[in-house]
């Protein structure tokens, strides 16, 4: 099965992750004027893992939003399991949820 990357035609005009900026009225301009797939604010493993409602709070999407990419940062590899399990059960398409480190942290991972 392809996922949505392999489906959107190129170049992909994709609207980046940003914390505080990114929030879903943001996102839906963005897809107004051409964005092809637009990404969640940077959201943490760790703030997933111990208040998952909060969390959840700032990556609810609109439906007019798809394709919707959820961006976890973080370096505690049992925290990203769990955030993939939380987000895993969201009406998420495969291949929509993000695994990636936050800059500051990649030099402090074990994974990296």
């Amino acid at each position: 099965m392809k996922n949505f990357w392999q489906k959107l035609k190129k170049p992909i005009l994709a609207l980046a992750p940003m914390a505080g900026i990114t929030d879903s009225a943001f996102r839906l301009i963005c897809r107004r004027y051409g964005a092809d797939v637009v990404y969640s604010e940077m959201a943490s493993a760790s703030a997933l893992y111990y208040k998952p409602k909060k969390t959840l709070e700032l990556l609810k999407f609109n439906r007019k939003e798809r394709p919707y990419v959820v961006q976890l940062f973080g370096k505690n590899p049992e925290h990203f399991a769990k955030a993939a399990r939380i987000l895993d059960s969201l009406p998420l398409e495969k291949g929509e949820l993000e695994r990636d480190f936050h800059p500051k942290l990649k030099q402090k991972s074990p994974l990296i």
